[in-house]
């Protein structure tokens, strides 16, 4: 009896799957034209703050300055047109001056920092200084201060200038 059943079974789903075989149709093929016309078309509206002033035209985010620019006769400057090397130096002494304030203890470590010839001065110093001179641009790197000094970008490359004169 359990036989029978089992052969009846087996025959059921051996017929249901020859007409269901039969009755499929294809598998439709989907192409990108029709997915993409079916799916309207989303829009992002960002809405920004209103930040725009008289006096700031372009928002917080861009800012403008007025400069005034001074012509110099070329007769009265020393320089030569172009060389803006009295400028860097300019630039380096205000940024040794702002650092020199933030760290008044570390003055003669700064001072060494910003010389303009420091070869022969770090040939001079034994490697126990200059292990003293690492460390405390270690201090001065590290420091919650250095950030406001205001060229602190000047300080960071008169830095990498000494870490590169040291190695």
């Amino acid at each position: 009896e359990e036989s029978e059943k089992a052969n009846n079974s087996f025959d059921y789903f051996n017929t249901l799957s020859r007409t269901s075989s039969f009755n499929t149709s294809p598998i439709p093929i989907l192409t990108t034209s029709s997915l993409t016309s079916k799916v309207p078309k989303k829009t992002v509206t960002l809405l920004l703050p209103k930040t725009r002033t008289r006096k700031k035209p372009f928002g917080v985010h861009l800012q403008i300055e007025n400069v005034s620019i001074i012509h110099k006769d070329h007769e009265e400057s020393p320089h030569h047109h172009g060389n803006i090397s009295s400028q860097v130096r300019n630039i380096q002494y205000q940024a040794k001056c702002d650092l020199v304030e933030q760290f008044p203890s570390l003055s003669t470590t700064i001072n060494l920092l910003f010389s303009d010839n420091i070869r022969p001065l770090l040939l001079s110093l034994s490697s126990s200084m200059i292990g003293d001179l690492v460390f405390q641009l270690r201090t001065v790197l590290f420091s919650p201060l250095l950030l406001m000094v205001q060229s602190w970008d000047v300080v960071l490359c008169v830095c990498i200038r000494f870490l590169h004169q040291v190695s």
